[in-house]
């Protein structure tokens, strides 16, 4: 896991630094994506020296528009990089990470992360539950349009991983689903139903940090915070009804 990181970080530095020469040559314009992935890589399935497509940078940055004009330019979601990875595989990793993340989150409160609460996390069987889920799925859908024109795989690179970031990360979003039919949406049911009680959880933490501020108002927000950490979904509830109670009187 950690090694990945380093290895998006140097993806992530290369783009970085080309867009940035490209910039500085045109100074006082922004570039459209397709023109970006051009002026990077000289046209649209060039490769650097790792084997890096522009759509392989797009999608594993999560660039929505960037990858859509690619794909609809021709862009081989085939390729594959020195390490195996195919554009597909790379958003993919993305939607893990960002599910890591979220759940980081809930686990620590809002505080810092460091490595052991990663470590922590991307073992828990519920993050590990969820990549399985999501390779099957994978391997469903890229059986499923076989053959079919690399337009149809932008639904699968897009619209199934890059939106469930947001939804990881958005909590008007997350709430705003909660009222719709998620249908077939793999993804929709993950985060809807089996996260279902580690969402009760952040809403009850969310309640009771309101709570205690309202109560305890010079007390620091870090110690807030840890004692929030340490109370389980039923503490939460019995805490929040009683500073409700403090506070009506």
């Amino acid at each position: 896991m950690f090694g990945f990181k380093f290895y998006k970080y140097i993806a992530t530095r290369r783009l970085r630094d080309r867009i940035e020469r490209i910039q500085r040559r045109y100074p006082g314009h922004h570039l459209p994506p397709k023109e970006i992935a051009y002026s990077v890589l000289g046209a649209i399935n060039n490769i650097d020296e790792s084997n890096w497509s522009s759509l392989h940078y797009s999608a594993y940055l999560g660039m929505e528009e960037t990858c859509f004009k690619l794909l609809k330019s021709g862009a081989d979601l085939n390729l594959s990089n020195d390490w195996g990875d195919t554009p597909l595989h790379l958003a993919c990793r993305m939607v893990f990470e960002c599910f890591a993340k979220h759940l980081i989150v809930q686990h620590c409160c809002g505080l810092s992360v460091n490595l052991e609460h990663l470590e922590e996390v991307c073992n828990s069987e519920i993050y590990l539950n969820f990549k399985k889920t999501c390779e099957e799925e994978i391997q469903l859908l890229k059986r499923t349009f076989a053959g079919e024109s690399t337009v149809t795989y932008y639904d699968i690179l897009v619209s199934s991983t890059h939106t469930v970031a947001r939804y990881l990360f958005n909590s008007d979003i997350l709430a705003a689903l909660r009222e719709f039919d998620m249908g077939s949406s793999i993804f929709g049911s993950l985060l809807l139903k089996k996260n279902k009680a580690a969402l009760k959880r952040y809403y009850g933490i969310k309640l009771g940090i309101v709570a205690t501020r309202k109560i305890f108002p010079f007390l620091p927000n870090l110690c807030i915070d840890k004692l929030m950490e340490y109370l389980d979904i039923d503490d939460l509830n019995n805490f929040d009804m009683a500073c409700s109670f403090r506070t009506s009187q």
